[in-house]
């Protein structure tokens, strides 16, 4: 039941949350507010290439355009598909696409993201949880600086997400809700190292593993009020 509840926390976080601003990562600044588009608003964001996506269930995408140092630049395309096998699902279609030229990460498993190299930059593609990423990073004579420029892109969604759902869950379990068991809780993804993922530890303390994510709340009960007889 805790998994489902997790589940249902990611959902509640809209796509315009992940936007990122001036403060949010040093020396990266928004070029504008990120552009939203539901569903077949899509159409308007990238024409031919639309229908892809939203055959996989796409709900709603966010775009963004962020400027660096040098003429650095990072174009950023989140898109909630509501459910973790839908993001699954088009990453996998993805990596299809892509077959041949496709790289592996060196940070994340290649379960979770690949990337491309044009010249001078690096297009690398990602999931996690119910969200799926396109991000795109140019400008760099170095490429390996590309590659980490979006490695840490991609880290910061991830935290960001966890962030949002630590909060709703709190907001619940302190709003009409007790916790009858609160040990070894772990509600942030674990880190990746190279192909690796380390440890997590669920509420009965067994340790776990996982390609995606590691996440574990304590069960709880609605409160609620006795009728007078």
């Amino acid at each position: 039941m805790y998994l489902a509840f997790v589940a249902l926390a990611g959902t509640m976080i809209s796509v315009k949350q992940l936007e990122i601003v001036r403060s949010d990562l040093s020396g990266w600044i928004p070029q504008d507010d990120m552009h939203i588009y539901r569903g077949t608003q899509l159409f308007d964001y990238m024409d031919g290439a639309a229908p892809q996506y939203l055959e996989k269930g796409v709900i709603t995408t966010g775009a963004q355009t962020l400027d660096g140092q040098n003429g650095w630049l990072v174009r950023s395309m989140i898109m909630d598909f509501g459910r973790d096998s839908n993001a699954v699902a088009m990453f996998i279609e993805k990596q299809i696409q892509n077959a041949g030229q496709a790289i592996n990460d060196p940070v994340f498993p290649d379960t979770v993201a690949f990337m491309t190299l044009p010249l001078g930059g690096v297009q690398g593609y990602c999931h996690y949880s119910n969200y799926y990423f396109e991000i795109t990073a140019t400008g760099f004579a170095d490429q390996s600086r590309a590659i980490s420029v979006f490695d840490t892109m991609f880290t910061w969604y991830i935290q960001k997400i966890n962030k949002l759902r630590n909060v709703y869950i709190k907001k619940v379990l302190t709003t009409g809700n007790i916790r009858e068991s609160l040990k070894n809780v772990e509600l942030a993804m674990p880190a990746f190292s190279g192909n690796q993922v380390h440890q997590g530890i669920l509420l009965d303390g067994r340790s776990v593993r996982d390609s995606r994510k590691i996440v574990a709340i304590p069960v709880f009960k609605r409160i609620r009020s006795q009728k007078k007889k």
